[in-house]
């Protein structure tokens, strides 16, 4: 691991060139899109290639209260960490997050910049998400990711996909109980919608509320088990037609 000061970078730079970064304290800029499960999902815009560029950031459990206060969903917040690649999840994440509340500048120190920050999500089609490529410059090289890859930790709306199968989680005993995976279509593409346990006036939603119907969706991308899916938090992030 790399213990000396951190290293000055952007989602960008950590999104196209992850394995440079990969056991280093890197230093960054973003708003915070989302918040679950000790982790929080943080994206930039990058003027030059006129695209927001996001990476998880894994806190865990050892953030103080003010820590936590600092990592609300609309904070524009500079994030001190390590890079990591998180075998599980398949993806690069960054954890090692601390806050010193008798020490507040300290430079290893996670920062609150700015509240009430609103990120648009992208709007794509199945189509971009599945064979679309993308290529920028970082530090003077040209690098060629896909279109999917470019997007992992960023918000996207995908519109008037048609919900074909449904997939609940049924074990009562699963932290995931009443999860759901949407496998949707549209213009011939197929992509994975993953939810939360999503919930309609108190009631958990299943499988009759979505299948055979047409919806708009919000989420974040991720993968699961090396596919791309979009990954969606709450039930005001879907609209069923």
């Amino acid at each position: 691991f790399f213990y000396g000061d951190a290293l000055e970078v952007t989602t960008k730079e950590l999104r196209f060139n992850p394995s440079l970064y990969d056991g280093k304290k890197v230093a960054f800029e973003g708003v915070i899109t989302r918040n679950y499960n000790n982790s929080v999902y943080i994206e930039s815009y990058d003027e030059e290639t006129e695209s927001s560029y996001g990476i998880s950031v894994y806190y865990g459990y050892s953030l103080s209260g003010s820590g936590l206060e600092i990592l609300q969903v609309g904070n524009r917040v500079r994030i001190v960490g390590t890079m990591q690649y998180y075998a599980s999840g398949d993806i690069y994440q960054i954890s090692g997050l601390k806050y010193r509340e008798m020490k507040k500048d300290d430079p290893g120190n996670i920062r609150l910049l700015e509240k009430g920050v609103s990120v648009e999500p992208r709007v794509i089609t199945p189509e971009e998400l599945n064979k679309g490529n993308v290529e920028v410059i970082v530090e003077d090289e040209v690098k060629s990711l896909k279109y999917s890859e470019s997007l992992l930790g960023t918000m996207v709306k995908v519109d008037g996909i048609s919900v074909d199968d449904v997939y609940v989680t049924t074990n009562e005993e699963s932290s995931s109980f009443g999860a759901m995976t949407l496998t949707c279509t549209k213009d011939g593409e197929t992509i994975t919608i993953r939810t939360l346990p999503l919930y309609d006036g108190g009631e958990l939603m299943t499988e009759r509320d979505f299948l055979g119907f047409v919806i708009d969706v919000i989420g974040v991308v991720d993968t699961y088990e090396g596919s791309v899916q979009i990954r969606v938090f709450n039930i005001d992030d879907i609209t069923v037609y």
